[in-house]
């Protein structure tokens, strides 16, 4: 203890003395404290300069003149180091700094960064490195790439796999309004406006045919398809779906129909779940379910209503003499038993609608089709098929109407045999038609033929044996055959050898379904009779897609198939009443 501690402590006593003490030594930590602060605060103060400039710089000066390429940088070693000579002067330096009272000028420790135009074309990716990287190559040779080029080809890359993302696209107010009106305005809280004969639907018919006018070519080594949420998530059926379907006006709106004797119509969505939430928009919303007790639906189909102009009506037929319409505008089903008492069938299950709209061809007894106004659902007459040794037709299994709705094409239920006839030469005065067809041919290999359909332009005609043998021929060479005199009267009718444009056989159960792709590049077919046996046939290049469907690819037992007007959505019905729905990338969603 010194001299003046002691006297100190004479004066005022112990604790007065060791009260002095400990407020000096907190006066000397509050001091090293405040020279670490103040040292901190130098480093931040010169970075923010250096970056943000001056008060007076950042006054309405955008960042992004801040962060260019020109910038001026730090380095990190310089910044921990502050200058030591400043002293006390720092603080009052910084403080003139930031008012604007005096220009700082830069430290030695800032240098400018060199600017180049081809720091990205300065630098290599290897090709050979990786595997994964081979597949970008041009050619076999390229072994090493710019880092531009590089990045361009993963561009590529990903569009081809997984096509333009919805949040990277950019749509101006038109094509928004072209893709996006019928997703939107089919929304709402009771479904009426999808069911409006006048709404959305007949309002985007004609953009949506102008959207699917242009469609890219497909390549017969991938499909580019890739699966959605099922079309009936929202309210899957209890047994088989035998009929799924697209309105023809709108990709948006379809329906389900099996023999849980239900109709149910849904609004499709593309975008994911969780986009739709946050607009209050549901993900395939079930938008109507009707029940119709007294009959298992068979077969159903969109129809024209008593409006005629619009496709505002779902038929319905099953294992009964009589058949029901629902009028989707007015929200009610109607039985029709105009066939009951002219025909003496047990039932009306299957049947088909012209591409016009006008007409409806059922399947008959005594080797005979019936043709039944679409619009009134007046009986017109029937085309009855020769039932000779030598004409190869018994009871019709199938008809499938031409592209124009004038010509038929019937298949025998015991009979390879196909027989062609135009309508416009079937009937006479009493109502009743000739026997004979303009043409007929046999299909090549098959013993009964089981599914018949012609191809939206006409283009081709595809055949279905009990057999799995699939036989594409053309459309255009067999309506050649089926010609008429300039008087109105049929020709003789002529049995040729057909010989199929090409015959496909990897399935080896009976063909029971087929959908053409609206502008006839590609064929869906597929069996009932064994599971996952579906296939999609490159029209083009006679070739079967490899990439779908695969082993894992949960079809189960395919009964109905449908493409949507513009081709971008394929629908699936199977045995265990789910509707899987499939995106493909190259079409429109319309």
């Amino acid at each position: 203890m010194n001299d003046d501690s002691r006297g100190f402590y004479e004066d005022y006593g112990y604790k007065e003395y060791a009260a002095e003490t400990g407020a000096n030594s907190e006066r000397g930590k509050r001091a090293s404290r405040f020279n670490v602060t103040e040292s901190l605060f130098q480093s931040e103060s010169t970075l923010e300069r250096v970056v943000f400039g001056g008060r007076r710089q950042r006054r309405g000066a955008p960042l992004s003149n801040h962060l260019s390429s020109k910038d001026q940088y730090v380095q990190e070693s310089e910044l921990e180091t502050a200058p030591s000579s400043e002293g006390s002067n720092s603080r009052e330096h910084e403080l003139d700094h930031w008012s604007g009272s005096a220009a700082t000028p830069a430290p030695s420790s800032i240098r400018a960064r060199p600017e180049s135009a081809t720091d990205s074309e300065s630098e290599y990716v290897s090709l050979e490195e990786r595997d994964r990287r081979r597949k970008l190559r041009h050619f076999v040779d390229e072994n090493v790439v710019s880092r531009r080029t590089f990045e361009q080809r993963l561009r590529e890359q990903f569009v081809a796999l997984h096509g333009i993302p919805r949040w990277a696209a950019r749509h101006d107010n038109t094509a928004r309004a072209d893709n996006g009106t019928v997703a939107v305005s089919l929304v709402s809280d009771t479904g009426n406006d999808a069911l409006d004969p006048e709404g959305p639907v007949a309002a985007s018919a004609a953009s949506s045919r102008g959207a699917s006018a242009t469609r890219p070519p497909l390549h017969w080594k991938a499909l580019p398809i890739r699966r959605l949420t099922d079309a009936n998530a929202a309210a899957p059926a209890a047994s088989v779906l035998t009929s799924v379907r697209f309105h023809p006006a709108s990709a948006h709106l379809c329906f389900t129909a099996g023999f849980d004797k239900r109709l149910r119509l849904f609004h499709l969505t593309e975008e994911p779940a969780d986009n739709l939430r946050w607009k209050g928009v549901r993900e395939n919303e079930c938008l109507h379910t009707v029940c119709f007790a007294d009959m298992p639906i068979y077969t159903a189909e969109f129809v024209r209503g008593s409006h005629g102009a619009i496709t505002n009506s779902v038929l319905l037929t099953g294992r009964r003499r009589f058949f029901y319409e629902y009028d989707l505008a007015a929200q009610k089903g109607i039985k029709i038993r105009t066939l009951e008492s002219l025909r003496k069938e047990r039932s009306f299950e299957r049947f088909t609608v012209s591409p016009d709209g006008k007409l409806l061809a059922f399947t008959g007894d005594d080797s005979q089709v019936i043709l039944v106004d679409a619009v009134t659902k007046q009986y017109l007459g029937c085309v009855r098929i020769a039932c000779g040794p030598q004409s190869g037709a018994a009871l019709p299994r199938v008809v499938t109407f031409a592209p124009d709705g004038l010509m038929i094409a019937v298949a025998g239920e015991t009979s390879g045999y196909v027989s062609l006839y135009d309508l416009r030469m079937c009937f006479t005065d009493s109502g009743m038609n000739a026997s004979q067809p303009l043409a007929r041919f046999l299909d090549e290999g098959t013993v009964r033929c089981t599914a018949l359909k012609w191809s939206p332009t006409g283009q081709y005609l595809a055949t279905g044996s009990d057999a799995g043998i699939v036989n594409i021929y053309d459309g255009r060479a067999i309506r050649g055959q089926a010609s008429t005199k300039a008087s109105g009267e049929s020709v003789t009718p002529r049995e040729r050898n057909m010989h199929p444009l090409a015959s496909v056989s990897n399935l080896v159960t009976q063909i029971d379904t087929f959908a053409f792709l609206p502008d006839d590049q590609a064929l869906f077919y597929a069996s009932q009779a064994k599971r996952n046996a579906a296939r999609v046939y490159h029209l083009a290049s006679r070739k079967t897609f490899p990439n779908w469907p695969t082993s894992q690819t949960p079809l189960h037992r395919v009964w109905s198939a449908s493409f949507s007007p513009g081709g971008g959505f394929l629908a699936l019905g199977n045995d265990r009443g789910r509707a899987l729905l499939y995106r493909l990338r190259c079409y429109a969603p319309t």
